[in-house]
């Protein structure tokens, strides 16, 4: 019997479990091929959902040096747009992009340095430009997530629905979807996973070698 997926991938939590250690070149045709990996051999892909967010459209004064900055100029951004123009040309792909927020004046310090910093390993002298980001907030990510799920669900679309994802928010739609008939796997990329969101998941599986995570 032919089993109807439909497959929803958090772009911003994949990318960075994926870049965290490097388990593959972040490219439409190797996201393509991972997702991928979760079918059985009579599934039938319907679609993959993909969501990320736009990258930040605002010039800000960096706090260590004073200097402008515009981030809709940096090289992350053009790759960014380059990776979601690749997306939008992928078979079976459906780009669905949220926001960032910025109010001006929180910056955040990028993981890697925040431990150094707490144990004086180094001060924020040593500090440049790479090693802080915007205190930025994402929009909208998780309400399209949970309105595709839903609305996918009702509509008898997929008969097991994939979440990669580690967004607890998803929780309520979960628990919607299932009520539905559909099963939901959760592809947690070796992330922690809450218990409000594991309860929610018929089953928990990653594509990623436990060796790699």
């Amino acid at each position: 019997m032919t089993r109807k997926v439909i497959i929803f991938t958090d772009g911003m939590f994949m990318r960075r479990r994926v870049l965290e250690r490097n388990h593959f070149l972040y490219k439409p045709r190797e996201i393509r091929e991972y997702c991928q990996k979760h079918l059985r051999p009579n599934d039938y892909l319907v679609r993959i959902y993909y969501y990320d967010c736009k990258p930040l459209q605002a010039r800000g004064t960096s706090p260590l040096n004073g200097k402008e900055i515009d981030f809709s100029r940096l090289e992350s951004a053009r790759l960014r747009h380059q990776l979601f123009e690749g997306l939008r040309h992928a078979p079976n792909f459906c780009l669905r992009l949220g926001s960032m927020e910025w109010n001006g004046r929180d910056w955040n310090v990028v993981g890697s340095k925040v431990s150094p910093l707490l144990k004086k390993e180094i001060t924020v002298d040593d500090l440049s430009d790479s090693d802080i980001r915007p205190g930025s907030e994402t929009t909208q990510i998780s309400v399209k997530m949970a309105l595709d799920m839903i609305t996918l669900a009702a509509r008898k679309a997929g008969d097991m629905f994939v979440l990669i994802t580690d967004r607890t928010d998803l929780v309520p739609a979960m628990e919607m979807v299932r009520q539905e008939g559909v099963q939901v796997c959760l592809d947690n990329m070796h992330a922690p996973v809450s218990i409000e969101l594991s309860e929610q998941a018929d089953f928990i599986s990653t594509q990623l070698n436990n060796k790699e995570s």
